[in-house]
């Protein structure tokens, strides 16, 4: 008698098999029209970044435009794609804006990658994140302890040990000396408070 999990990885599988084949049949490639005139140097006087074989069932080659945050990225979710948002900024789904990956993505993606290795890669980072899935002002890897934007970008000058360092420090004036320079805070970020 199978069990309901064999049940279910059999139908995943030939669901698998099905939607390959209709998607991808044999043969599609020879009634596939690509751009015929497409090499890595024409990409490049584009501004993109060639992808060989990257098309509709990897028939065609293919030019990826970069788009910047806030851009328009639909056009990466079509067959074949034609833009792609700039890293480490992603497409969302929802908006079909380029956006930063929020805290809480990027320690998901770190914590599941690591979980996925036999052995544990040594000094591997995985950032802090408050409550909202943001990143924290202040952010700790191996012995340092440095202040970040809010899209987790390191904001230079704010380097200290972590042994120099405790909880009560949260780079808020670092974050907010980006949008107004004439705010003056501690090595470690924080206002400058007076006794």
């Amino acid at each position: 008698m199978k069990g309901p999990g064999v049940i279910v990885l059999v139908s995943i599988v030939a669901i698998y098999y099905v939607n390959t084949s209709v998607i991808c049949p044999q043969h599609v490639c020879e009634i596939v029209s690509c751009e015929s005139n497409l090499t890595e140097e024409v990409c490049d006087t584009r501004g993109g970044r060639f992808v060989e074989n990257g098309g509709f069932c990897q028939c065609c080659d293919v030019c990826l435009l970069p788009v910047g945050e806030g851009g328009d990225c639909s056009a990466s979710m079509t067959v074949p794609a034609t833009v792609e948002c700039t890293a480490p900024l992603y497409c969302d789904f929802y908006s079909r804006r380029c956006k930063w990956p929020s805290c809480a993505t990027v320690k998901k993606e770190a914590e599941d990658y690591l979980n996925s290795q036999a052995i544990k890669p040594l000094g591997y980072f995985i950032p802090d994140c408050d409550a909202n899935g943001g990143f924290k002002g202040k952010q700790c890897h191996e012995i340092t302890c440095y202040c970040v934007d809010i899209n987790g970008n390191k904001l230079p000058g704010y380097d200290h040990p972590i042994w120099t360092t405790d909880n009560t420090i949260t780079c808020e004036c670092a974050r907010a000396k980006v949008s107004d320079s004439t705010l003056s805070c501690t090595a470690q970020g924080d206002y400058i408070t007076t006794a």
